[in-house]
């Protein structure tokens, strides 16, 4: 059986809510990807709740190794979000020809009071995996392009669970 060991060098707090008192935000679902000399990009998905509808991916940056942390690009601007969409967290990975990836999910979803809302779906009617890029470690990003094909139903809809992997081939 193989062990590894772990030396814990650092640490630094990565993002929290900067109103506490005032308001009712939170993080999960995060994924870091290594960048390089002591550069680190950290995406996380940030909402009231963890199905709400106003969830975002915000995108976080660390020059020191993880020590401290900014917000950075986000992979969608706000002025961009369609009214009625949220945002799943991003999965950000770093290819050998230094092009930053990240994949996430668009999700449609409604409040409790919608006609359309059940149990069972809690409000996720639907989602568009998509994909960007960025050729400066994540300061610029590409427009998201959707992948997979159209949801078959209002029952299914595609999902994305891993961040872009690079094949042999390149």
């Amino acid at each position: 059986m193989m062990s590894v060991n772990l030396e814990i060098l650092d640490e630094g707090i990565i993002w929290k809510n900067p109103y506490p008192s005032i308001r009712s935000v939170y993080a999960w679902h995060g994924h870091t990807e290594n960048l390089g000399g002591g550069e680190l990009i950290h995406a996380m998905r940030v909402g009231q709740a963890k199905s709400g509808v106003d969830c975002r991916c915000k995108m976080l940056r660390s020059l020191d190794h993880g020590k401290t942390w900014k917000e950075t690009t986000p992979l969608i601007p706000e002025e961009e979000v369609e009214s009625g969409f949220s945002f799943l967290t991003a999965f950000p990975r770093l290819d050998s020809k230094g092009r930053l990836w990240a994949t996430s999910l668009k999700l449609r979803q409604i409040e409790p009071e919608d006609s359309r809302w059940t149990p069972d779906n809690g409000g996720w009617i639907g989602a568009e995996a998509f994909v960007c890029h960025s050729h400066d470690k994540g300061l610029t990003w590409s427009h998201a392009q959707v992948v997979g094909p159209e949801p078959s139903s209002r029952d299914h809809f595609p999902t994305l669970a891993s961040p872009v992997i690079e094949l042999d081939s390149g």
